[in-house]
């Protein structure tokens, strides 16, 4: 209605925007292809009724970030009785958006905005006034200071796998090991400071070891799995800075994305705990079988090309004993020498001799 319309920008978040998007479209596709009267006869009634009466929720508390989330929180378990329970994914969600929206007004410093949340949150006022779980708070405090993409990352996981029984449980996701700065005691040549590079690795890697597990025994990664995992990456890190260098760029090149996704599916855990255990440098890339295949074939190739230059010598000068017609001859690798013997005449058939060594 006119006198109940909202300005342009001034929504942040539409509760059941995607699920009346859906609806819409399994509409549309249906009038498109002459179903519709079929499905109607066969669907549940209750089911034709929510189609026809779908709505979304506007959250109009956007001036406190609290009480977006809390009131987006009771929304989404009110909704339905089957629904999963609110995980740390849907708070940075609702954060993020509130930070958006406080960027498109001016009203309020985004840095500021998260640095006010996460203070609250770790003071568990906001989680104990949302009804978190002292995990599910660190989990979100984690996941806001988290690089960008690992948080994708993670977030596409639970979204495909859920939280419940999934690759990462809250307490894995809530570890110190997957913040940006962290390292554990170490030796003193052993650096072993979290990176971004390195927390992007823990998550494939946890993932991947997680999908080859087989489905009945599978186990959501905990606190303990996270810290594991930063140490082989760690490690997996100084292996191949090692194998660059002993290997030319393009070798290293070729060879890095069939080595990393080896490691990401954890057939090189066993060297890697081995040597996050000894924390000794420096790491000597044969430790890990194909990076050891990869030098003995590089090894293999610097001596062809050697021999290949001794090709490139000038040969001796051979004439034939029966004609005296003049043939250069040239090197047989398979005997590692000048073989005359197996070079005859093409004129007269006469076997060459040499005369100049």
């Amino acid at each position: 209605m006119p006198g109940h319309s909202v300005g342009a920008g001034q929504i942040w978040h539409v509760k059941g925007w995607k699920r009346l998007l859906a609806a819409n479209y399994a509409v549309l596709v249906l009038r498109e292809t002459n179903l519709i009267n079929d499905y109607l006869n066969v669907a549940e009634p209750a089911v034709v009724h929510n189609f026809k009466f779908a709505y979304g929720r506007v959250i109009d508390t956007a001036g406190d970030c609290t009480k977006s989330v809390m009131t987006n929180r009771e929304a989404t378990m009110k909704s339905s009785q089957v629904r999963q329970k609110p995980n740390c994914f849907n708070n940075c969600h609702q954060l993020d958006k509130m930070v958006q929206l406080m960027k498109q007004r001016g009203e309020h410093d985004a840095e500021q905005l998260t640095n006010a949340f996460l203070k609250n949150l770790t003071a568990h006022k906001i989680s104990n006034m949302l009804g978190m779980t002292v995990g599910e708070a660190a989990a979100t405090e984690t996941l806001i200071m988290m690089p960008e993409r690992t948080k994708r990352f993670l977030k596409g996981v639970a979204a495909k796998h859920s939280m419940f029984k999934g690759p990462f449980s809250h307490n894995g996701i809530a570890s110190y090991a997957f913040r940006i700065g962290y390292q554990p005691e170490c030796a003193e040549d052993w650096d072993m400071t979290n990176t971004e590079r390195t927390i992007h690795n823990i998550a494939l890697h946890t993932y991947n070891r997680w999908l080859e597990a087989p489905p009945g025994m599978r186990k959501s990664a905990n606190n303990d799995v996270i810290v594991s995992s930063q140490k082989c990456c760690i490690a997996w890190e100084k292996y191949e800075t090692a194998f660059r260098e002993h290997v030319p760029e393009a070798v290293f090149r070729d060879n890095i994305a069939m080595l990393t996704s080896n490691f990401e599916s954890g057939m090189y855990d066993d060297v890697c705990q081995a040597a996050a255990n000894a924390q000794k440098l420096p790491v000597d890339p044969c430790d890990i079988t194909d990076m050891r295949v990869t030098l003995a074939r590089l090894a293999v190739d610097i001596e062809r090309e050697r021999l290949d230059r001794a090709d490139q010598r000038p040969p001796p000068l051979m004439i034939c004993l029966r004609c005296n017609m003049p043939q250069q001859l040239f090197f047989t690798r398979r005997t590692g020498r000048y073989n005359f013997s197996e070079f005859y005449c093409s004129e007269c058939g006469g076997q060459y001799w040499f005369i100049d060594d």
